[in-house]
């Protein structure tokens, strides 16, 4: 086994219980009496942890060798659980949210280790196949996603009647995926050692071009307003099905998890595609139908068009993920790979930490499709500046010229 497929591994694990998570938590944290404002505020500590760690990991990727900042993750996201466990306190539910991002990492991402993964990656295959390596470990994140979404429509009715064992259990499952994945990361170290054993990066302390300081900037900016787009949207909204139509998560989680499987699919196609400017083209286009797609969302009186409407935002929006990734690496220097990521993953997670806290507020006042039509208003500017930053940067990256290691 090479460390590529290991890591794919990882990301369909952590998507089980990702999928779980984003269907069950905010329910179960309802069931137990927390207020929308308060379980809001809980997912955008989460975020803001999230955001704050990945600038840190980014510069150590670039360093070092990214299994061993994995592995760490995975300790820090099972630790808080383990604690819940132990004492049913509600501010370790707090402090879980926070460290383990409970109910807001999705596309069985590693959350703030991810430049570790993608520098990992980078370092392991060649340039011509990164956008189609990055899309199939996230097809695989998604496809995790899919099954623990689709398992939670299947859980037993009276789930609901025990909200605190429920999350004991969601939390195990946690667990459990972190212990998996450090067993799986520790055979994906020998061949990380292996693999880039004599390998050293150009001038690693080297300053970013202008070029690349300026394409790093609209990336910025765009992904700013796409994370503001997706975190005011994306962690609550099987609040939003909940309050909009009075479904239980069992109905919920089959949406989403028919959701995740979409994405899977887009991703896995996207994954087929090896010229990158038709990739971005394609990318740009999703993006668009993403946006009208979450605009018309409130609109239907019906829950099956709703429904159909989120399928096919969440899966314009979700699938192409991996294409932006594996963007952000190919606008710099190899040498700056992991800080490109930091900044790539930071800048999405920058505005959505208020995301969830935002449409907490506006679902206390009664308004509970604003929080939507404001989601498509930042995805239309985002928009607007990725579409920018393919004609002025994309077409002649910095990083093109380089070869491949």
């Amino acid at each position: 086994m090479t460390i590529i497929p290991i890591l794919s591994a990882n990301r369909f694990l952590r998507g089980i219980a990702q999928g779980f998570l984003i269907v069950w938590f905010l329910p179960d944290l309802h069931l137990l009496g927390w207020s929308p404002v308060n379980a809001g505020i809980a997912l955008s500590s989460g975020l803001l942890f999230d955001f704050l760690l990945t600038l840190a990991i980014g510069r150590i990727a670039d360093r070092r060798r990214g299994i061993p900042i994995l592995v760490s993750g995975e300790l820090l996201t099972m630790t808080p659980c383990l604690f819940f466990l132990w004492n049913h306190h509600p501010v370790w539910i707090w402090i879980a949210a926070a460290l383990s991002g409970l109910g807001q990492r999705s596309n069985g991402s590693p959350g703030p280790f991810t430049p570790a993964e993608q520098t990992t990656i980078l370092k392991t295959i060649h340039l011509e196949r990164l956008f189609s390596t990055v899309s199939s470990n996230l097809a695989a994140g998604l496809s995790g996603m899919a099954i623990g979404g689709l398992s939670g429509a299947f859980l037993p009715h009276g789930m609901k009647i025990f909200p605190l064992e429920n999350l004991k259990g969601l939390l195990l499952l946690m667990i459990a995926s972190s212990l998996l994945n450090i067993f799986l990361l520790r055979k994906a170290g020998v061949l990380e050692e292996t693999k880039i054993k004599g390998r050293s990066v150009d001038h690693p302390n080297s300053p970013l071009l202008p070029g690349e300081k300026k394409s790093l900037l609209l990336l910025a900016t765009s992904n700013a307003l796409f994370g503001l787009s997706m975190g005011i949207t994306d962690p609550s909204i099987s609040y939003w099905f909940m309050l909009r139509f009075q479904m239980g998560p069992q109905t919920i989680s089959l949406v989403l998890g028919i959701s995740f499987l979409a994405a899977a699919l887009f991703s896995a196609l996207l994954a087929r595609k090896h010229h990158h400017s038709h990739l971005l083209r394609a990318t740009v286009l999703l993006q668009f139908l993403a946006v009208i797609s979450l605009f018309l969302m409130p609109l239907p009186s019906s829950f099956g068009w709703a429904c159909a409407l989120f399928t096919l935002r969440f899966a314009c929006l979700r699938g192409p993920g991996g294409i932006r990734q594996a963007l952000a690496g190919q606008l710099v220097r190899p040498e700056h790979a992991g800080w490109a990521q930091s900044i790539h993953l930071s800048s999405l997670g920058v505005a959505a930490v208020f995301g969830p806290a935002l449409a907490g507020l506006f679902w206390k006042k009664g308004m509970v499709n604003t929080p939507l039509y404001m989601g498509a208003a930042f995805g239309v500017l985002s928009l607007i500046l990725f579409l920018i930053l393919y004609r002025t940067s994309v077409m002649r990256p910095p990083s093109a010229s380089l070869p491949s290691p």
